[in-house]
This record gives C-alpha cells, structure tokens and sequence, in this order.
C-alpha cells in the first residue's frame, strides 16, 4: 500500500479465550518501528481500530515481527459487525504500508 515497499504476513491462533497474532513485515527502513492494527472493514475501505497491536521493527537484515495476545471475543463481535476485519501496518506518520483481511 502507498507504494511503501513493505510486505508481510499476519498469523492467527486461537486458544481458548485468547488469540496470539504474530505480524511479520520485511522491506521499510531498518530501526524504524511500524505500528499494527486489527481494523473493521476492508483494505480498500478501512474502518475503526478493533485492537492496537504490537509495533514491528524492522532489523538491520530488512524485516522483523511482533507478537500480541488479544481476546478472541473482540475479533469475533468486531467481524460479525462490519462483516470483515483486517491487519494493517501503518508507516510511522500514520499512512497505511500493508495491508490483509482477515
């Protein structure tokens, strides 16, 4: 997304009541930090933040990953609102950098 060079992959795992996602990003700046959101919506057309994840460094060697447990019951009421929801990784200054639906 906005021609950021940023790629990455979002992996979900339930577990009970909880649920661990890992979001993985490669290509951005080195040492720079990429904040993570579950939003509502779609990536074309994103709404409201549903849950803040952890932010994602990207190393010296292009890539990096974040770990953040979330209650499943949040991601289940906020898809079954709007119909989908999504991961995004925002460049530093706000801007959408990738993008998954969930």
């Amino acid at each position: 997304m906005s021609n950021s060079g940023i790629t990455g992959t979002a992996t979900l795992q339930e577990k009970g009541d909880s649920t661990t996602v890992v979001v993985t990003l490669a290509g951005g700046s080195p040492s720079t930090s990429y904040p993570n959101h579950i939003h509502q919506g779609t990536c074309d057309q994103s709404g409201p933040v549903v849950v803040s994840l952890a932010s994602v460094t990207i190393g010296q060697q292009g890539s990096g990953s974040g770990t953040t447990t979330v209650a499943t019951k949040a991601l289940q009421d906020a898809k079954s609102q709007a119909g989908s929801i999504l991961v995004m990784a925002h460049l530093p200054n706000g801007t959408p950098a990738a993008c998954g639906v969930i």
